[in-house]
């Protein structure tokens, strides 16, 4: 009967400790919630939007950004598509085209810039003399 009470009483111990630890591992959890949201920084859109540098048809992107800025920039051809950067969201996401990097692309706006390798905005995409940039679109 000691032996049961005592394993009963060390259970309801137990217990307790772990309902004054838990509202603090709660804060705690949420703290490190918000400290990564901030961490993201300010997202430029969440969901999913569509542009194209070229105009034509099979020449389509779209850029996905999650809350948690968890990005995904894919290329949809007319036969099929390919992810160009998965990763968290940054102001220069560096695009693979070929396995490795082959330049980058920055929102700003309701836009996206290509960049060159350099970070110089890359140029000739739909006019000679022109930097690439297309609008983005739901």
């Amino acid at each position: 009967m000691k032996t049961v009470l005592s394993t009963s009483l060390r259970a309801t111990a137990l217990l307790a400790a772990a309902l004054l630890i838990l509202p603090s591992c709660q804060a705690k959890s949420a703290e490190a919630t918000q400290a990564s949201a901030q961490s993201v920084g300010k997202l430029p859109f969440v969901g999913k939007r569509y542009f194209n540098f070229l105009g034509g048809s099979g020449t389509n992107e779209s850029i996905t950004i999650s809350a948690n800025g968890n990005t995904l920039i894919e290329s949809h051809g007319t036969a099929s598509s390919s992810v160009l950067y998965q990763g968290a969201y940054q102001p220069d996401m560096p695009i693979s085209y070929d396995g490795g990097v082959s330049g980058y692309y920055r929102i700003v706006g309701n836009t996206v810039h290509s960049l060159d390798i350099d970070k110089a905005p890359a140029m000739d995409c739909r006019d000679e003399g022109e930097p690439c940039t297309a609008e983005l679109f739901e």
